[in-house]
């Protein structure tokens, strides 16, 4: 059945790059012309986060601040609540309390408050202190870190009680992190200003008792020579050392397992022979199991003999890890650790089990987004259990942790697709039986690619024609029945698509899944605007003129505006936000209306542009914007993801038949295509002849990129 929303269009502020108003109705992109727009509204957009009551393991919501603030240089906020430019979230960050950010509307599940830092820094300490609006404080909320600002992970759940809220918790390395609210209140919410904070010690001195280091073993990924192996750093004297025999680069680490959990809370890393070679930055991380690790401190290297405290902590593996380069070698004359508490000597310890090894490979060395990989650790000698996982820059991959090892061959398999283009460095982490030790394998490099660039036309009649890297699969049918073809989507690695008809009807071609459609589920509707794929290419969504939405596959419903009592007839696209997290649905007037985790950017009525023939909107590859496309060519860039590249008003071209907007795959260019045929293209967007036929097909409704 067909959905009700559950949000509003959004009307809010927003920069855009902007040449030529949009003037004249025509056929859309993946749809018909529709009706007259919608004024836009500012409104709340509530964050598709689960409210969590109980308390998570290692946090505090009555802490006390006892470490260092992180700079806030660089740094952005933003909200999902209708704040006005007084009380904007950058307020929050500016470092004066005499200005804050406010919600502007009374607390409620689901407003957010989020902060991107520029890059990943480490934490474990969160401050918000509204002293100037008392009553304004989070009555209850969650804090959450992510890395991609699209997969969340909750560090701590809290009910406010007063003006300043201390916040600790596990530490975190992430690039963002965003306070949810979980209650209700008749409050506005404000924050006068927001810190974080790194317990952490870099520059310490050891007035602690030492760990006794019997059991203990070392490993490197770093190449080095054999006079001077990891055990050396281990092995009670100066006089010998860890060294790599290559100069410092990021994500060489040095690692000890120390044979059973242990409780501590300082490192040392002497290298008085060495002087030069101390690390010029670097991490501590540590694990139960040799493949899940967490951050506890991140350091600037000062001399050579590194000392760095940090809260207790409880693990058996320790790394080291660097995060930057210099010209020098890095070396290790002794690593130690040290508590606060009495030295536990440690009775037994898994040094008497059997070494093992694991080899990694995978099954192809040239991948583009959208394909299968599967990688194979082979364990040695052959164990008789355990688990291995497979993990991709230091985080567990998707359905491929805690893999049962085959007992007759050693190996262990998992799949999985990749969604964004990039180098994934992948490693396999073996564990799990006592009777034989944890191990790792080296890292294996996989660079996924973008397809390559192209596109399909598709006209009313249901022909597809494909340029460039988008290869014709076959044409759809039509009917008086089925209406035209009003939209056509690429699976993610450009080896298939989808087209839809005005009444719901889904035609599949290449390697697109058929996962249903409204006509086999008995609906009867005209008014199907356009076909949404999800990012893994498993799912899709199907939307209404007025906001009414269909899921097929793994798209997962966020709301819908019908939901909302709010009647419109001008909606004319939509996209979905990576992983499933959310939508976003563009209307006529370029009203813009997010759902779940999509981030809204702006929206023409929010820059107070006056248009009502927006056809089409295109999301970033990375998620960090979109492009607003009308008929007469004009194109409308927001957010910091998308790039504006050009315009036909901007050319001097006069049309008032563009019918949409593909993007090139590394979002560096884009071409519009009109009713007739035409391909504008801009940037390094290349437009591919004419082909014969096409002409006697038209009118063009519909264009997707590979």
């Amino acid at each position: 059945m067909r959905s009700n929303w559950t949000k509003r269009r959004t009307g809010g502020a927003g920069a855009a790059a902007a040449l030529g108003a949009s003037v004249a109705m025509g056929a859309a992109l993946f749809l018909p012309a529709v009706g007259a727009s919608q004024a836009a509204a500012a409104t709340t957009t509530t964050a598709a986060t689960t409210t969590t009551t109980t308390t998570v393991p290692g946090s505090d919501c009555t802490a006390t601040i006892n470490g260092g603030p992180l700079s806030r240089s660089g740094w952005s906020a933003a909200t999902n609540a209708p704040s006005s430019g007084a009380n904007a979230p950058a307020n929050a960050i500016d470092g004066n309390l005499s200005t804050r950010f406010s919600s502007q509307e009374d607390q409620a599940p689901g407003l957010l408050f989020q902060v991107d830092l520029g890059y990943s820094q480490t934490f474990d300490q969160l401050a918000m202190a509204s002293p100037n609006s008392p009553t304004d404080y989070a009555r209850g909320f969650v804090v959450e870190v992510s890395n991609d600002a699209a997969n969340w992970t909750t560090v701590a759940a809290c009910t406010g009680t007063s003006d300043n809220q201390i916040v600790s918790f596990k530490p975190q390395t992430a690039r963002y992190l965003r306070v949810v609210l979980t209650a209700r209140a008749g409050y506005w919410w404000s924050i006068d200003e927001l810190n974080l904070y790194n317990s952490a010690d870099c520059s310490a001195s050891v007035t602690l008792n030492a760990l006794d280091r019997t059991g203990w073993s070392a490993s490197t990924n770093a190449p080095y020579n054999s006079s001077d192996p990891a055990s050396a750093a281990l092995d009670g004297k100066m006089s010998t050392r860890f060294s790599t025999n290559k100069v410092q680069a990021p994500g060489l680490y040095y690692q000890v397992d120390l044979g059973s959990r242990q409780s501590f809370d300082e490192l040392s890393l002497a290298t008085p022979n060495s002087p030069d070679d101390y690390p010029r930055s670097f991490q501590v991380q540590l694990s139960d199991d040799g493949h899940g690790w967490w951050t506890v401190a991140s350091c600037k290297g000062a001399s050579a003999f590194d000392v760095v405290s940090f809260p207790a902590q409880t693990a058996q593996f320790v790394r080291v890890t660097l995060t930057g380069s210099a010209s020098y070698w890095w070396s290790i004359d002794e690593f130690n650790l040290y508590t606060r508490g009495a030295v536990v000597h440690p009775t037994t310890t898994t040094t008497t089990a059997p070494a093992t090894t694991v080899k990694l490979a995978a099954s192809t060395g040239s991948v583009v987004i959208g394909d299968q990989v599967t990688y194979t650790a082979t364990v040695t000698p052959v164990p008789k259990g355990g688990t291995v996982t497979f993990v991709s820059d230091g985080t567990p991959i998707a359905n491929c942790s805690g893999i049962a090892v085959n007992t007759s061959n050693g190996q262990a398999s998992c799949t999985t697709t990749y969604e964004s283009t990039g180098q994934q460095n992948v490693q396999a982490f073996y564990s799990g039986y006592s009777s034989q030790r944890p191990s790792q394998s080296s890292f294996v490099a996989e660079s996924i690619a973008a397809p390559a660039a192209g596109y399909w036309l598709a006209t009313a009649n249901g022909q597809v024609y494909g340029f460039g890297g988008a290869q014709s699969m076959g044409s759809a049918t039509t009917t008086t029945t089925t209406g035209p073809i009003v939209g056509i989507a690429s699976t993610p690695d450009a080896k298939g698509y989808w087209t839809v008809t005005g009444n719901g009807t889904v035609s599949n071609f290449g390697n697109a899944p058929f996962l249903g459609d409204l006509p086999d589920m008995g609906k009867h509707v005209q008014d199907i605007v356009a076909i949404a794929p999800t990012t893994d290419g498993k799912g899709y969504y199907l939307v209404g003129a007025d906001g009414g939405f269909f899921t097929f596959g793994d798209a997962k419903f966020h709301g819908s505006v019908p939901g909302l009592r709010i009647h419109v007839h001008d909606v004319v696209g939509m996209v979905s936000t990576p992983g499933g997290a959310g939508y976003i649905l563009v209307g006529g007037d370029g009203g813009v209306f997010t759902f779940g985790q999509s981030r809204f950017y702006g929206s023409l009525p929010g820059i107070g542009r006056h248009v009502h023939d927006i056809k089409a909107i295109l999301p970033s590859t990375t998620g960090r914007g979109y492009v607003l496309v009308g008929a007469d060519g004009g194109a409308f860039v927001f957010g910091t993801g998308a790039h504006f590249l050009g315009s036909l008003p901007g050319e001097g071209i006069h049309v008032n038949n563009v019918v949409g907007l593909a993007l090139t795959p590394d979002d560096g260019g884009y071409y519009m295509a009109s009713s007739d045929g035409h391909v504008y293209a801009f940037g390094n967007a290349q437009a591919g002849p004419q082909p014969s036929g096409l002409s006697q097909n038209l009118p063009v409704t519909a264009i997707a990129g590979t």
